[in-house]
């Protein structure tokens, strides 16, 4: 983990404090383990750094090996929600 404190964001119209994480794994990562990272990271932003969950942009991204990628996919709220279509 690399957190980077006193950065100047925007979240949803608001300056208060929030979080924007990229977590990549090769073949570590699926619809259901996304789910329970998810709620993990989610839990853990807010009880250690005090960051509302509602204020955390989470994309998992998914690889099989170095040069693989798959859709990421976005979590708001402490849930695993949709993936984003690959752009080259």
């Amino acid at each position: 983990m690399h957190v980077l404190p006193d950065q100047l964001m925007s979240f949803g119209g608001s300056s208060e404090p929030c979080a924007s994480v990229r977590l990549s794994s090769i073949g570590r990562l699926g619809v259901e383990l996304n789910k329970t990272y998810a709620a993990k990271i989610f839990v853990f932003m807010e009880k250690h750094l005090g960051i509302s969950n509602d204020r955390i942009f989470l994309e998992l991204i998914i690889k099989e090996t170095i040069s693989t990628l798959h859709p990421s996919q976005l979590c708001i709220q402490g849930k695993a929600t949709s993936y984003l279509p690959l752009t080259y």
